[in-house]
């Protein structure tokens, strides 16, 4: 049995004791939860995985290692005390933290092997809208960073992990003193939806989501393939959840479906572009 392995025999959770997802470097993910105080023996190995950005209950973990998958966690209650940033394009650094500084914000900075992981603390939080919130309170700096990233299921390389068309470390870099952002929950939008003046039709559109399922897309045309396809439901009139539920049985019926989360943003980009949006 892999050495690896051995984390995933379950164990009485301590008092508050969180959980998150470790990944080995194979990025073969078999729903192993650890706790968070095991992270310190996975730090101490030469290859330390990745592990999710976003910390879950004991309950939730447990529930997930039976599953032998996170899918299908986005609405649980999960836990982090900071805001991370991803950045891809290593050039991207300096707008970065020149925006961070004139916020007075403190954070830290870590080179990931690639580009650059930018971890900024805040007071804890947990909520299932903590991904979502992130995200508005991103957004709203305006900066080169991937959004993919706040979803209940993402992960992120661990320090020490080696990038493979690199071959650097993830290390840390540089700590910067500051104050902590607030962090407001952010309920999800609402869709008014409505045909936008009969360019597409419904019958239109469920043919393009049958084309879909009937021949899965290639590997990193699959996001847009399902933003296509929920964009022409939209303007067809077919509701946010309506095509949300279609196209997670879609997702699900592929060889190497994408993760709940995946496919629930590209439907959302898609209802945000094309429709009209109301607060609840």
């Amino acid at each position: 049995m892999p050495k690896s392995l051995k984390l995933r025999k379950p164990k009485p959770a301590p008092n508050g004791e969180l959980y998150v997802e470790w990944v080995p470097g194979n990025l073969y993910r078999t729903g192993n939860m650890v706790p968070v105080s095991a992270l310190s023996q996975i730090l101490a190995r030469k290859d330390p995985g990745f592990a999710t950005v976003y910390k879950f209950t004991y309950d939730d973990a447990m529930q997930i290692r039976t599953n032998g998958s996170i899918r299908g966690f986005s609405s649980s209650v999960i836990t982090a005390s900071a805001v991370t940033l991803d950045i891809d394009d290593p050039k991207d650094i300096d707008q970065v933290t020149a925006k961070l500084d004139s916020l007075g914000l403190g954070y830290s900075v870590w080179d990931s092997g690639r580009g650059f992981h930018v971890s900024i603390p805040h007071e804890v939080i947990s909520d299932a809208l903590l991904p979502y919130s992130h995200r508005c309170w991103v957004e709203q700096l305006d900066l080169p960073v991937d959004y993919s990233l706040y979803q209940h299921a993402r992960i992120l390389r661990l320090p020490g992990q080696v990038n493979p068309k690199t071959g650097r470390p993830k290390q840390l870099i540089r700590v910067v003193e500051g104050m902590e952002p607030v962090i407001k929950i952010v309920e999800k939008p609402v869709f008014n939806f409505k045909p936008n003046g009969g360019l597409t039709t419904l019958a239109s559109a469920l043919n393009t989501i049958q084309r879909l399922a009937a021949t899965e897309p290639l590997q990193g045309n699959r996001h847009t393939q399902l933003w296509a396809a929920s964009k022409d439901a939209c303007a067809a009139g077919l509701s946010f959840s309506s095509t949300l539920e279609i196209l997670q049985e879609v997702n699900a019926s592929w060889q190497n479906p994408k993760p709940a989360e995946e496919v629930e943003l590209a439907v959302t980009q898609a209802y945000k572009l094309t429709a009209s949006t109301v607060t609840k």
